[in-house]
């Protein structure tokens, strides 16, 4: 793939006027230049980026120690595992260290209303099932409203997990991939 580019490149700027100002071997190592330069900016965007899970906030689901692959999001829906970097999230002194990408699932949708008592998360005064969670909850949440381009994130284990139901919301623009799990 990368010779074909080199290929396609050298035989579209070939032609041009461009070209009078450098030599052949000017040109080649300019067009390399730009191919490693793009390969390099994009190849934490592109998809299969591997990430290490450093906490054991997704357990059961994840381990810590887990090696995951990201790959890149098209849709958000509830029970998609994403992942970002949570020292981007606001003011936070979470203990993590500031470069760590962090998984947490998707609860909350913009313009839901998320709540959690009695043990349970609510979405809109509905109770949502969650076979995933390590333990129910321990702690209450007063209702919240997801604002637009948000989502409300919680770790599968609800009481260990430092997620939006202590830091609130994760801008959209944050998400850097969604986990893949493999079965």
């Amino acid at each position: 793939m990368g010779l074909f580019l080199h290929t396609l490149i050298v035989t579209m700027v070939s032609k041009t006027v461009f070209l009078q100002r450098f030599n052949k071997k000017q040109f080649h190592g300019l067009a390399v230049a730009l191919l490693l330069t793009l390969v390099t900016s994009c190849a934490g965007l592109l998809p299969g980026r591997q990430l290490q899970i450093i906490s054991s906030a997704m357990e059961p689901t994840l381990t810590q120690d887990e090696v995951v692959r990201l790959k890149k999001v098209e849709t958000i829906e509830r029970g998609d595992i994403v992942a970002f970097n949570l020292s981007r999230v606001g003011d936070l002194d979470s203990g993590i260290n500031d470069d760590a990408v962090i998984p947490f699932r998707v609860i909350g949708l913009p313009g839901e209303i998320v709540e959690v008592r009695d043990g349970q998360v609510f979405i809109n005064q509905e109770p949502i099932s969650e076979p995933y969670i390590k333990e129910p909850p321990a702690y209450t949440l007063d209702p919240v409203t997801v604002p637009t381009k948000a989502y409300f994130v919680l770790g599968d284990n609800r009481n260990n997990a430092f997620d939006s139901h202590q830091w609130g919301f994760l801008p959209e623009s944050l998400i850097l991939g969604k986990v893949q799990i493999s079965n």
